[in-house]
């Protein structure tokens, strides 16, 4: 129960009509601010993963290039070492 003073007044201050529209005004403007804020994290972390897909694309296509190239260099290498003994042979 209010006491003082005043309680008639602290009873309408508390629980009138007016006091329940600001309340539900505030609390408005609040539920758009975070909705606001939730859409762009959520934006954020869209494009992130949209980022990090392509990088790991990318690190997968390196590397098997990187793997590929490296094993024709094995071959050339192997064919030029039996070259190299061919000649010396017949040298």
């Amino acid at each position: 129960m209010v006491q003082g003073i005043f309680p008639e007044l602290a009873r309408r201050l508390l629980y009138g009509d007016a006091y329940h529209k600001a309340e539900e005004r505030i609390m408005h403007l609040l539920e758009q601010f975070f909705n606001a804020v939730y859409e762009r994290t959520a934006k954020e972390v869209k494009r992130y993963k949209e980022k990090e897909e392509t990088m790991v694309f990318l690190l997968i296509g390196t590397t098997f290039l990187t793997a590929l190239l490296s094993i024709v260099s094995i071959i050339m290498m192997a064919g030029s070492a039996k070259n190299i003994e061919v000649c010396t042979l017949a040298g």
